[in-house]
């Protein structure tokens, strides 16, 4: 499963839910040149870590939206795997964000992969870099401010983007963080043996900031 998704800017204008956006990220990447694609429940709840339950009211959010359309399918024995026609919204080359395909062989939950690929989209094309604060990313998503923030910190733990505190020169105030995105290599022949590296390599001195902010208070009070 390599190679990457492109997935249009507009999704976030549906006011979607996380697992709804998920999901429709997920059929996405299984279509043809047609544009649909043949799954059960139980396959879109195992590739998006939900239950059936929760797959199925996503699909109708999608279905109610227009994004995707279900056919049912069946045969002399019964029901076959349903049919989706996705949506294509990419109307501008220029207007979409990528998402590596590897990122469904995890375990990431909806609302964390929702503020992931929020971070995706803001991301400079060239220097692969984002610097949204986090009530940008709760306002773009609607999720939470607690909960994007949350986010943020599996996604550092789990090395999905790497995230530097940035602070003010003079005042040395914290700025908005800087993401970078990390790479999933895949390792051909060993089944979810996943590693991520960094695509830019920029020195993260963060950890040593409180020791230098100390050391100036220190000199200034003797």
């Amino acid at each position: 499963m390599q190679g990457f998704i492109k997935v249009s800017n507009r999704i976030f204008d549906y006011n979607l839910s996380s697992k709804a956006i998920y999901i429709y990220v997920y059929l996405s990447s299984k279509v043809n040149c047609l544009q649909y694609t043949n799954a059960t429940y139980e396959d879109i709840s195992c590739a998006c870590n939900m239950d059936t339950k929760t797959a199925k009211t996503g699909i109708d959010e999608l279905i109610n939206k227009g994004l995707v359309t279900k056919q049912n399918r069946f045969n002399s024995r019964g029901y076959l795997a349903n049919r989706y026609y996705i949506k294509n919204l990419i109307t501008n080359n220029l207007q979409w964000f990528k998402v590596d395909r590897a990122v469904f062989k995890t375990n990431i939950k909806a609302t964390d992969f929702v503020v992931f690929c929020f971070i995706s989209k803001c991301m400079c094309s060239k220097k692969q870099e984002a610097f949204p604060s986090l009530s940008a990313i709760s306002l773009g998503t609607g999720i939470s401010r607690g909960r994007v923030s949350q986010a943020v910190q599996y996604l550092r733990h789990f090395t999905f983007i790497n995230r530097i505190r940035r602070r003010y020169k003079h005042t040395l105030a914290f700025r908005h963080n800087r993401y970078m995105h990390f790479k999933c290599n895949v390792k051909k022949g060993k089944k979810r043996a996943y590693t991520w590296t960094v695509q830019a390599k920029y020195p993260n001195y963060s950890y040593i900031l409180p020791y230098v902010v100390l050391k100036i208070n220190t000199f200034m009070l003797n």
